[in-house]
């Protein structure tokens, strides 16, 4: 996860910036592994990780591994909008997903 910039926690207070940093690294990270490899995520074990929503369409053969702590983030105004909707987006979206491991 840190490959792909996610940022871990280092106390109780996490900025709304790193929130969004994390949401970002981890579909950057399954991006990656949907398309380069290695088809596995892991979020390791003694970090832990606050986050947005994240939204994740058409991933194939692709693992997420949470062997760590990945959080929902307590920015609830700042909460990201499922696309074309007033509704909120789930924390862990995927859509149109193929042998997807969680």
């Amino acid at each position: 996860m840190k490959d792909c910039g996610a940022i871990p926690k280092t106390s109780l207070k996490v900025s709304l910036e790193d929130t969004l940093t994390n949401a970002k690294a981890l579909e950057t990270c399954l991006k990656k592994a949907n398309t380069e490899g290695p088809n596995r995520v892991v979020i390791p074990k003694g970090y832990a990780f606050s986050a947005m929503a994240t939204r994740n369409v058409n991933l194939t053969d692709v693992t997420l591994q949470i062997d760590g702590v990945w959080e929902a983030a307590t920015y609830n105004n700042s909460w990201p909008l499922k696309p074309n909707s007033n509704e909120v987006l789930d924390f862990l979206t995927f859509e149109d997903c193929t042998d997807l491991t969680i």
